[in-house]
C-alpha cells in the first residue's frame, strides 16, 4: 500500500474542498463585517446613555458607514485588480 507524499494532492477530502473564494462573496463578507461593527457602535450609543452619554444613535450612521465601506472595499479591489497584485482580503 502506497501513500501520497506529503505535500501532493492526494484523494484526501479536505485538500479537494478547500477553494479560494471568489471576489464577490469576499467583499459582501467585508460590508458584512463593517456593517456589524457600525451597528455595534451604534448600539453601545444606545446604551450609553444610561451612563449619562450626550450621544444619540442614528439609523443615518448606519447607511452611511455601510456605504462608505463598500466604495471603499470597491476602490481597494479596483486598484488591486489593476496592478494584479494579491487579493485585497485574505481567504479564510
Amino acid at each position: 500500500m502506497s501513500t501520497p507524499l506529503a505535500g501532493t494532492r492526494g484523494d484526501h477530502p479536505a485538500v479537494e474542498s478547500h477553494r479560494e473564494p471568489s471576489l464577490h462573496v469576499r467583499f459582501w463578507s467585508g460590508i458584512q463585517i463593517a456593517i456589524a461593527v457600525s451597528c455595534s457602535i451604534e448600539l453601545l450609543q444606545y446604551f450609553s446613555r444610561a451612563w449619562g452619554s450626550y450621544r444619540l444613535p442614528d439609523i443615518n450612521d448606519l447607511i452611511l458607514n455601510g456605504l462608505g465601506a463598500g466604495l471603499g472595499l470597491a476602490l481597494v479591489f479596483l486598484l488591486r485588480l489593476r496592478r494584479g497584485t494579491r487579493p485585497a482580503v485574505p481567504s479564510a
